[in-house]
């Protein structure tokens, strides 16, 4: 069972690893730095944008998922819902609105 578990675990590591390698494959054919932070805009490159979207952030919502109970009791809210977002957000320090920024801007944004 322990084994399996380890397995399990290894896969979801393994999809986020073969995800970011992809990712940098498509920066490692720019020769200049013009040409690597061109190949990082997903208006000139939408096949960046499209491995961000499809690979990369489905295997991250994977591996943060994993052993997630389906909602968390709170003494003011009663249950709520776990999602990975969540566990982003506990797991930065108060008063950063960088990820929150962030997570508002790309939920606006239709496809990158």
């Amino acid at each position: 069972m322990l084994t399996f578990y380890v397995f399990c675990l290894t896969a979801l590591v393994n999809s986020v690893s073969v995800a970011v390698e992809a990712i940098l494959a498509q920066f490692g054919l720019s020769r200049t730095v013009v040409q690597k932070t061109l190949s990082g805009d997903s208006r000139v490159n939408p096949s960046l944008g499209r491995l961000v979207l499809q690979c990369l952030c489905p295997a991250l919502r994977n591996l943060l998922s994993d052993g997630f109970k389906p909602h968390q009791s709170d003494l003011i809210a009663g249950r709520r819902p776990n999602s990975p977002w969540g566990l982003v957000q506990a797991s930065t320090k108060p008063g950063i609105l960088h990820l929150d920024l962030a997570y508002k801007t790309i939920t606006f944004i239709k496809y990158l």
